[in-house]
């Protein structure tokens, strides 16, 4: 070989078949890795919402700005609590009173399904598929997802953008081909979403596009309505994003933990999988999922659990409407 071809190879022709592979393996995650407009929105843009924002271009500022509606609720609290007029302030307290819940659910019944953390050893489709032909067989067709659908990037590969991206394409397509259809199901984005997000690729937006069954409730907090009770859902442990504010609530149900808990107020979902659990004595580990009912004017909470055979509850809270005087 002549040193003019080596010349050529080595300089040329190599670099250009590396870039050539390195885009066709890229090509497949290029809908997904992308940056939104709202990680960008900063301390001046809130100032502007605030001062602008209604009821009737709430929506057209969440789209102007590409937040999702609890970004938007967390701008309009950061409003509440900033250095504006008071009858502005009194505006936007108002405005979050209205705005809180996301949606109303009209079910009767409503699973509710926290940590089954798609892509971690630990997780089973076995109790997925479980916990959906239980809600099948008693009618439930509407699922509330408390977050850590996914697992996201393992720790040791977390800092190798490669692989992490990698791991969350694979287990993205092992939720889009093995995940039970045939049912609604409302994803609260939880910490370990988060991860795909610290490596470019817009879960929602990959979601939307495969699966038409899951609508996104935003990220970490959110109220909904069932019955006249306002419902906050929660998922701990997000960083670096904008929450909506702690308003008033009826019942508070938790995820995160992998336990289940009965307090007075809050109730804490244990995980649908076979994770570790790590619960205080007070907690009970075993996994599960629960079912929200709606009766006259009462909201029960029932938490099932899977660890035998037989799927069996574990307790039972019931929440009533106090009477107004």
């Amino acid at each position: 070989m002549s040193y003019l071809t080596c010349y050529l190879f080595y300089y040329c022709i190599k670099p250009i078949s590396i870039f050539c592979v390195f885009l066709t393996y890229f090509s497949k995650y290029s809908v997904t890795i992308v940056k939104r407009l709202g990680d960008f929105v900063g301390e001046e843009d809130y100032i502007k919402i605030v001062n602008r924002i209604n009821s009737d271009n709430f929506y057209d500022f969440m789209n102007y700005y590409d937040l999702t509606y609890g970004e938007l609720l967390g701008i309009i609290d950061y409003g509440v609590h900033s250095d504006i007029s008071q009858i502005r302030k009194n505006t936007l307290y108002k405005l979050l009173r209205t705005k809180q819940c996301i949606l109303k659910f009209t079910d009767s019944k409503i699973g509710v399904i926290a940590d089954t953390h798609i892509g971690s050893p630990h997780m089973s489709w076995n109790k997925i598929y479980r916990t959906y032909d239980f809600l099948l067989e008693h009618g439930i067709y509407t699922i509330i997802l408390l977050g850590d659908l996914f697992h996201g990037p393992s720790y040791r590969s977390r800092n190798d953008s490669n692989r992490s991206i990698t791991q969350c394409y694979q287990q993205f397509v092992e939720c889009e081909e093995h995940y039970p259809k045939g049912f609604q199901n409302f994803l609260l984005h939880g910490n370990h979403e988060q991860r795909f997000d610290e490596v470019g690729m817009d879960l929602w937006n990959m979601l939307a596009i495969k699966r038409d069954d899951f609508f996104s409730l935003g990220i970490g907090r959110c109220y909904v309505k069932m019955n006249s009770f306002i419902i906050s859902l929660n998922h701990p442990g997000i960083v670096d994003r904008l929450l909506p504010p702690a308003l008033h609530y009826d019942i508070a149900l938790y995820a995160h933990y992998h336990c289940f808990y009965q307090g007075n107020k809050r109730i804490y979902i244990g995980t649908c999988s076979n994770l570790v659990n790590r619960p205080p004595s007070s907690k009970i580990d075993n996994p599960g999922f629960a079912i929200l009912s709606a009766c006259d004017k009462d909201l029960c909470v029932t938490a099932y659990d899977l660890s035998t055979d037989n799927i069996q509850p574990l307790f039972t809270k019931t929440y009533s409407r106090q009477k107004k005087r």
